[in-house]
Formats: C-alpha cells, sequence, structure tokens
C-alpha cells in the first residue's frame, strides 16, 4: 500500500486508484530522496521559482500541443533502461515505477492533471500540463522532437 502523501491527497488518491486499476505497485520515492531529486531537477532545468515548472525553464525543451502526450511520455520511457520516477511538480508525491512498460499501463489508467517524470539522475524531465501539452528537457529533448517530426512527416505510398 502507497503511504499518505500529506496534502496531495488527491494526487495519491490517482496513483494508488491507477496502480490497482493496472496492477501495478510502484515504489513510493521516500522524502530525502523526493527533496533531492527536485532539487537537482530544478536546478538543472528551471530558475528555481515555484509555480508551473514550464512557466520556470531555463534549459532547452521541447514543448508541443500533443493530446497523446501520455502516449509519447510512455514511448520515451521505453527507450530508457532506468526506473522511470513519476511525480507531482513540488510535491511530495514520486513514485518509482518498474520500467516504461509499467508506466505506460499506469498512465493509460489516469494520472494527475500535472505530472513528470524523470530519473533518479534527473538526466531528462519530461512534464504533461492539464492543457494536454508535453514538455522534455535533458537527454529527453532530441527524442521528442524527432518524435514530433515523425508524426508532422506525410506517410510514403508504397
Amino acid at each position: 500500500m502507497i503511504p499518505s502523501f500529506g496534502q496531495h491527497t488527491h494526487d495519491r488518491d490517482i496513483l494508488i486508484w491507477a496502480a490497482g486499476a493496472a496492477d501495478i505497485w510502484p515504489a513510493t520515492v521516500e522524502p530525502p530522496a523526493i527533496a533531492f531529486i527536485l532539487e537537482s531537477a530544478r536546478s538543472r532545468y528551471t530558475d528555481g521559482k515555484r509555480g508551473w515548472v514550464w512557466e520556470h525553464f531555463t534549459a532547452p525543451y521541447f514543448a508541443a500541443a500533443a493530446p497523446d502526450a501520455i502516449d509519447w511520455i510512455g514511448e520515451y520511457a521505453r527507450t530508457r533502461d532506468d526506473p522511470p520516477l513519476l511525480f507531482v511538480w513540488d510535491s511530495d508525491v514520486m513514485l518509482e515505477v518498474r520500467n516504461g512498460v509499467d508506466l505506460t499501463l499506469l498512465l493509460e489508467e489516469d494520472y494527475p492533471s500535472e505530472f513528470c517524470v524523470t530519473n533518479s539522475r534527473t538526466d531528462y524531465l519530461v512534464c504533461a500540463s492539464h492543457e494536454e501539452w508535453v514538455y522534455a528537457l535533458g537527454d529527453a529533448l532530441p527524442w521528442f522532437e524527432r518524435r514530433k517530426r515523425q508524426q508532422a512527416a506525410p506517410m510514403e505510398r508504397t
């Protein structure tokens, strides 16, 4: 059972329900690790101010309206060898999901209206907004740029 996440009860409840519905039981990241990971991501990718994270990016980033952002995030996570960390920015809600396949299954069930995914080294940061925008930074940036170009490219006839 995933323990209480303080004031972010709604986000916690959504993640618990989605994990159960997908029969996935991610590990809870402990508060000291959450603080370290958030500070690492904050200093690496933002100006450190509170608020919508995508309003404070200082690193180069990809941004696109993507109604299928969850699919893109799952696809990217499946290219990685390290477990994705799913979290709500500036909160104490963070789960370590076993792999990109499990992340995709969890997100297909339900998810908080805004969330981010990274790894324990914060080599990348991918965020989804409530307005169906996806943002990618760090190692994820070139992958998302390629994905967008592939989507925009006309289909070849055979």
